[in-house]
């Protein structure tokens, strides 16, 4: 672990801050919102705030980049776990991009059929 890292209590405050400040913004910015997009504000001003919404259960794909950037016998524990932590969580990041293209593409393919 990195050795400034903030003591849980103070990270879940800063992590409760963010999530009000984000919705509080997505309220005077979109009036009648939908919860998707109130959601999507949430997620995105967490990330700005450094925390990353994952699942409890690594993905495939996070065990694979986590595996796959580790070089054996050259990391110290400490270290391991910083490498395949980082390299789970851009790997989260990854698949949601794609599922975010993915919805976007079928959102104009519905409205150009709507046309």
């Amino acid at each position: 672990m990195t050795d400034g890292a903030a003591p849980a209590h103070h990270m879940r405050e800063a992590c409760l801050r963010s999530i009000a400040e984000a919705i509080r913004k997505a309220d005077d910015q979109y009036l009648r919102t939908s919860y998707v997009r109130l959601g999507e504000s949430v997620i995105d001003a967490l990330r700005e705030a450094g925390y990353a919404v994952v699942p409890r259960t690594p993905t495939t794909a996070m065990m694979a980049e986590g595996h796959r950037r580790m070089i054996y016998g050259i990391h110290s524990a400490g270290t391991v776990i910083e490498v395949m932590f980082s390299a789970m969580i851009e790997a989260w990041d990854d698949e949601m991009a794609q599922l975010r293209r993915v919805a976007r593409m079928r959102q104009l393919a519905a409205r150009s059929r709507k046309r």
